[in-house]
């Protein structure tokens, strides 16, 4: 294909596209694709959103439980032993009869 041929062809077609939107029913087409355009986009763009939240909350509750799991019986324990720790002193110095604890 020639230089000369080629450039034809691309006035040929820019003078289609401006005889399309030349047209006040194409312009209203072209309106009316350029707002469905914008509405889907916004709907999706609220979707990915939504979406990531749900996916920030469902994260935030499994380290929430992870970290219940790991501290809360370490926490019990510490007191246990504290607990133990305060109790076996008390319970070696004392002794049983028959009449109870002296």
């Amino acid at each position: 294909m020639k230089l000369r041929d080629y450039s034809k062809n691309v006035q040929d077609i820019n003078v289609l596209i401006k005889r399309w939107l030349g047209s006040l029913v194409n312009r209203r087409s072209l309106w009316s694709l350029l707002c469905i355009l914008v509405v889907a986009l916004t709907v999706h763009a609220g979707w990915v959103v939504c979406l990531s939240q749900r996916e920030l909350e469902q994260q935030a509750e499994v380290q929430v439980e992870s970290i219940a799991a790991s501290s809360v019986p370490n926490e019990l324990d510490d007191k246990i032993v504290h607990a133990l720790n305060i109790v076996s002193p008390l319970a070696e110095n004392l002794t049983m009869n028959r009449t109870g604890v002296s």
